[in-house]
């Protein structure tokens, strides 16, 4: 394994690994940031769905859908208790994934090497 060195937007580097094949991995660290940025981008699709869909109108595979209210017609309305609840989660895992990126940046900054021809005497 090669260690390899991966810049990134604000000048840090991180740290990564290339295998034999030729694949990079970088540190599972990273996992945490990416899993909160999925779960935040599907909040923030739930938020949406829930605020701007009519109650009989919902996919399926969304909590909330009914095809008939209790007396046999379809339910009127938007569903927005769940829409702000998802939206205050898709908030909080984007800002925790930031604070996780900040973080792991901040710790993983690699330091250049001290150069030798600096202080050495002729």
């Amino acid at each position: 394994m090669v260690d390899r060195a991966l810049p990134v937007a604000n000048g840090a580097v991180l740290a990564s690994e290339e295998s034999a094949w030729g694949v990079v991995f970088i540190s599972m660290k990273w996992i945490g940031v990416i899993l909160l940025v999925i779960l935040g981008a599907l909040a923030t699709y739930c938020a949406i769905e829930y605020f701007t869909v009519a109650i009989h109108a919902l996919p399926s595979y969304i909590p909330g859908h009914e095809a008939l209210g209790p007396h046999g017609h379809p339910p009127k309305g938007h569903l927005r208790k769940r829409g702000a609840v998802a939206a205050v989660i898709a908030v909080v895992a984007f800002v925790l994934a930031g604070i996780l990126a900040y973080r792991i940046v901040k710790t993983d900054k690699v330091t250049p090497a001290p150069d030798p021809s600096v202080g050495a005497t002729v």
